[in-house]
C-alpha cells in the first residue's frame, strides 16, 4: 500500500557464523543505506544489546548508485 513503482525489495541472510558472532546481510529495496542500517540494528538490538551493523564499503551500495547494499552485521 506504501510503496509505489512495484518491486518492494528485500532484506535476505547471506552468511551467519555463530562462532565469530557475525552475519552478512544483503539488502535490495528503494530506502536510502542508513534506513537499512537501522531496522537491522533495532531488530539485532532486541536480541543483544550488542549488536552493531555497519555497510560492506568493500561492495558498491546505494550510497553509489548500485541496485542493493550490504551489511556486517556483529553481535
Amino acid at each position: 500500500m506504501n510503496h509505489r513503482n512495484g518491486d518492494i525489495g528485500f532484506y535476505k541472510l547471506v552468511s551467519h557464523d555463530p562462532a565469530k558472532k557475525k552475519l552478512v546481510m544483503q539488502c535490495k529495496n528503494p530506502y536510502p543505506c542508513d534506513f537499512d542500517r537501522g531496522i537491522i540494528t533495532t531488530m539485532g538490538r532486541k536480541f543483544e544489546a550488542s549488536t552493531t551493523v555497519l555497510l560492506d564499503t568493500s561492495k558498491p551500495s546505494r550510497k553509489d548508485g548500485a541496485d542493493d547494499s550490504w551489511y556486517n552485521v556483529t553481535y
